[in-house]
């Protein structure tokens, strides 16, 4: 479904490449390699961006997901201004978002709200990442009582 949105085109190549009629090269691992260091190298300069000023910044330990989810809510309660790696757990939805940032308004932990920023290395927003992102959204409404505005 998230790529027929992406591309109409998707659908009819991966029927091609079920019935045989078309055979797809596999990425290599320097390829693949290249993407992941970019990657990572983008998300760290997101995360220096976003502790810039004197910020409070929560880095998640990658615990199982119970753990590591009561951990970003104990940080969201103290009112950490970043949480870089939670978790957000509401069964069945399991959401690791890159980053949690503290804006103005209401929640449950007080006068503020989380908002979420996922950090990808893409020249334009795709389908997938849109609706990772709506996801992510939907548990964190759950987790802070009240929908992130953006």
């Amino acid at each position: 479904m998230v790529d027929a949105c992406a591309c109409p085109v998707l659908r009819s190549l991966e029927r091609a490449r079920l019935q045989g009629g078309l055979v797809l090269e596999p990425v290599s691992d320097r390829e693949r390699d290249l993407v992941a260091r970019q990657a990572a190298l983008h998300e760290e300069n997101a995360l220096r961006d976003l502790a810039q000023g004197g910020r409070v910044v929560v880095h998640i330990p990658a615990h199982p997901p119970e753990r590591a989810a009561t951990s970003m809510e104990r940080a969201m309660a103290a009112g950490a201004d970043v949480i870089y790696q939670g978790v957000l757990l509401s069964p069945p939805w399991l959401g690791r978002p890159d980053f949690l940032r503290k804006v103005p308004g209401e929640s449950r932990f007080g006068p503020f709200r989380y908002e979420v920023l996922d950090a990808k290395l893409a020249r334009h927003a795709r389908s997938q990442a849109l609706v990772q992102g709506a996801v992510y959204s939907l548990i964190l409404d759950r987790v802070q009582g009240v929908a992130p505005e953006h």
